[in-house]
């Protein structure tokens, strides 16, 4: 038994944390065609609210999560229902009983990268502007005494 123990990690205390949510897992559910809304009833744990997607930002930015008539990002969602020790909103809120981890990864759901702002042609570039330390005095260094 011991053997056994000390192959799995037992014997040494160490617990492994095994993923069950893999792409395929997620690409074998049909979704219901309301997931394609805008607005996404969810929940984590016994709290509920409403995603709505466009507002939905990357990492978890964005506030998108509109519960009791305040907004939410999904991250504070999850310290509201009490889940912020597990830091994997993707995992913890849920559209139909799925982790919007499936959602994101099957594409009902994207996450809103925002764009970079162009420079306009004519615009030149902004390089800062070095100044020219020759003209200071020579200043030798010296060893300091204690």
């Amino acid at each position: 038994d011991s053997n056994f123990l000390s192959a799995t990690g037992l014997l040494s205390g160490s617990v492994k944390r095994f993923s069950t949510m893999d792409k395929d897992s997620c690409s074998k559910y049909n979704w219901d065609p309301s997931v394609y809304n805008n607005e996404l009833p969810v929940r984590c744990r016994n709290t509920s609210g409403v995603l709505y997607k466009n507002r939905l930002g990357s990492g978890g930015k964005g506030r998108c999560i509109k519960h009791n008539q305040q907004w939410f990002t999904p991250t504070e969602f999850e310290a509201l229902a009490g889940r912020a020790s597990s830091k994997d909103w993707k995992r913890s809120i849920r559209y139909a009983g799925r982790p919007l981890l499936c959602l994101i990864q099957t594409g009902p759901v994207r996450l809103f990268v925002p764009y970079k702002r162009r420079k306009k042609d004519n615009e030149l570039p902004v390089v800062p502007v070095k100044k020219d330390l020759s003209p200071l005095k020579n200043i030798q260094l010296t060893p300091g005494t204690t």
